[in-house]
């Protein structure tokens, strides 16, 4: 039943809720506007106060940065900090207000706090950033600057590999770089995704992150390591630049009950830690030479590098598959990986029986719960974790499930 008061009574509480937290958020600016008065910072032994922030609250860099630059404007306005207390205007107000107040706009906004203040206060954080944004145009032009010189100053990417393997990638693009990226990614992006199709459609954020794997392939195929590539070279074209490396496996867990289990639960030099499956998917077409150390890391052990596909085998696949196998997908060969189906790790041999042209995308379902197969005449067909099957017939995708007939997706 429809409960109207403890209804009411829950969004009294969440509004209080936000109420003391914002409250919380001035009394932390303004406590550290008075430690940056104070020099506090300086006499710990830290650097800088951002470095002092991070060490002390354990807060992130940018979330630290963040809290000192909007905390500088609450100590060099009073009336910021009046606003603030007062809470004529909010901590949101103040942080679109920091993010424009570099030190060579100071000039500007000296003349014109007040009047910024004023419109805080009648606008919401997000209207508020559109007009600071203008503001800041125009405190340029008055102090006859560039701003984009500063900001390819700042520019930088920051890529940090994970516990896990993947990454996390942070930076700040300059206005051209980024328009150019944007494009560059919406030409790799293959759209929204069909929602009928075998997989899960994907949001915009990980197209994108599909997208810049592919243009990242792209680059690598055409340039690295062949510097005799080009346009019209066909022997050339559809070649994909593989991953080389060095993994290494540990001798205790190579004499493990189970070494199966464990045979690519090691790290991979230049990536760190990865798990079995992305070690699979990683090394699926490389070329990776094992290296297994004892206890304290000693070396003990170089082994031949992993099977590769040739050149020439790569043409003969590129040539009998034409495009992605994986159903319903026609991404052509030049976006394809040389997926082993069974695995050259799970003694799979590197010959075209074994071989089939996986997009970047279905290439990391294989790996990460789904199967495939190919028949003696060429059907593939791939195995989706709940036990549904896909394949392609006359052009169309079925999907087969136990005791159903099959059904057009």
């Amino acid at each position: 039943m429809f409960d109207a008061g403890g209804l009411n009574e829950l969004t009294d509480h969440l509004l209080d809720t936000a109420t003391a937290v914002e409250r919380a958020r001035v009394v932390l600016l303004t406590d550290l506007a008075e430690a940056l008065g104070s020099g506090v910072w300086s006499a710990s032994g830290c650097l800088s106060p951002t470095a002092w922030l991070r060490s002390r609250a354990r807060l992130s860099p940018a979330e630290a940065g963040r809290l000192v630059r909007a905390a500088e404007l609450v100590r060099r306005y009073p009336g910021l900090a009046e606003a603030l207390e007062a809470a004529i205007i909010s901590c949101g107000h103040l942080e679109v207000l920091a993010g424009v107040a570099q030190r060579e706009r100071l000039p500007v906004l000296d003349d014109h706090i007040d009047s910024l203040i004023v419109h805080a206060s009648q606008l919401r954080t997000d209207q508020f950033q559109i007009m600071v944004r203008h503001w800041a145009n125009l405190a340029d032009d008055t102090l006859d600057h560039d701003p984009a010189a500063d900001r390819f100053d700042s520019r930088f990417l920051q890529i940090s590999t994970t516990l896990f393997g993947d990454s996390d990638i942070t930076g700040r693009l300059d206005t051209e770089v980024t328009t150019n990226l944007l494009a560059a990614l919406d030409v790799h992006d293959t759209g929204p995704d069909n929602p009928d199709n075998p997989e899960p459609p994907r949001n915009l954020r990980q197209r994108r992150a599909d997208a810049l794997g592919d243009l990242v392939a792209a680059s690598l195929g055409r340039h690295a390591g062949d510097p005799e590539a080009n346009d019209t070279d066909d022997s050339r074209r559809g070649r994909r630049n593989r991953l080389v490396g060095t993994l290494i496996l540990d001798l205790e867990r190579i004499l493990a009950a189970n070494p199966d289990l464990d045979r690519l639960h090691q790290h991979v030099i230049g990536l760190g830690p990865i798990a079995s499956s992305t070690a699979r998917r990683l090394l699926c077409d490389s070329s990776i030479r094992a290296l297994t150390v004892d206890a304290d890391g000693n070396p003990l052990d170089l082994g031949r590098s992993t099977p590769t596909v040739s050149p020439g085998q790569r043409l003969a696949l590129t040539a009998r598959d034409h495009h992605c196998q994986f159903p319903g997908c026609d991404r052509s060969a030049d976006w394809c990986d040389a997926h082993h189906i069974i695995h050259w790790a799970d003694d799979g041999d590197t010959d075209l029986d074994n071989l089939v042209l996986l997009c970047r995308r279905h290439h990391g379902l294989v790996h990460y719960g789904w199967e495939i197969e190919r028949s003696t005449w060429g059907d593939v067909s791939v195995t989706r974790p709940d036990g549904a099957v896909f394949r392609e017939v006359n052009g169309r995708v079925q999907r087969h499930q136990s005791g159903r007939d099959p059904v057009l997706v």
